[in-house]
C-alpha cells in the first residue's frame, strides 16, 4: 500500500509508504489520502491527525516526473494541471483542519 493508516484511541495516523521515491505524492496517493482526511476531519472520535513517512523522508512534495511528461504534451497538459490542483487542495485541507495536525518530519 502506498499509504498506511493507523488508529489509536483518538489519534489517527497516515504513513506515506513510497520511501524509494522519498514519499513524493502521486495521483494514487492523493486518491487514497484525501477521503481519509475528510473522514477524520468530520469524525468526533478523531481529536488528532498525525502524518509521517516511511524511510528517509516525510514527503518530497508532488512526484513531478510524470507531471512534467504530461505537461510537455498539449493533449495531456490538463491532467498535469489537475494533479497540482488536487495536491494543493489536500495541502489546504490539512492546513484548515479543525483539529491538531502533526507532521513528523525526521530526515530529508
Amino acid at each position: 500500500d502506498v499509504i498506511l493508516f493507523e488508529s489509536h484511541l483518538s489519534s489517527r495516523t497516515y504513513i506515506l509508504n513510497r520511501d524509494k521515491k522519498l514519499n513524493a505524492l502521486d495521483q494514487t496517493m492523493l486518491d487514497v489520502l484525501r477521503p481519509k482526511i475528510e473522514e477524520w476531519a468530520s469524525a468526533d472520535l478523531c481529536k488528532l491527525v498525525i502524518g509521517r513517512g516511511n524511510g528517509r523522508a516525510f514527503c518530497a512534495g508532488g512526484d513531478v516526473a510524470s507531471v512534467v511528461t504530461q505537461a510537455a504534451n498539449p493533449s495531456t497538459r490538463p491532467r498535469a494541471i489537475e494533479f497540482f490542483k488536487r495536491e494543493f487542495e489536500l495541502d489546504y485541507l490539512l492546513a484548515a483542519l479543525g483539529k491538531p495536525y502533526v507532521a513528523v518530519m525526521d530526515g530529508i
